[in-house]
């Protein structure tokens, strides 16, 4: 978390920037980087990865949401199914 913090303050790199590509059986990663504030932005079958983004919620409109409604939709959500 320390290195997302640096790149956003320091670098000014908005936390919409940050994604990660994870295998879809890497269920750990996924736990960890959704613990993180990520959320599922979309699912490539043909790779059998899942992209998360940082701040992203599922079945927002555009995915993004105020700071504290995001937090409290993680809290009630639980990762279930990937795809």
């Amino acid at each position: 978390m320390h290195r997302l913090n640096y790149a956003q303050k320091h670098l000014s790199i908005p936390t919409k920037n940050f994604i990660a590509r994870i295998g879809l059986t890497n269920i750990g990663s996924i736990a960890l980087f959704t613990k993180l504030g990520f959320g599922k932005e979309k699912v490539v079958e043909v790779f059998q990865e899942v992209t998360l983004r940082m701040g992203w919620v599922e079945g927002a409109e555009d995915g993004g949401m105020g700071e504290g409604e995001r937090v409290e939709r993680l809290r009630q959500e639980r990762w279930g199914d990937v795809g």
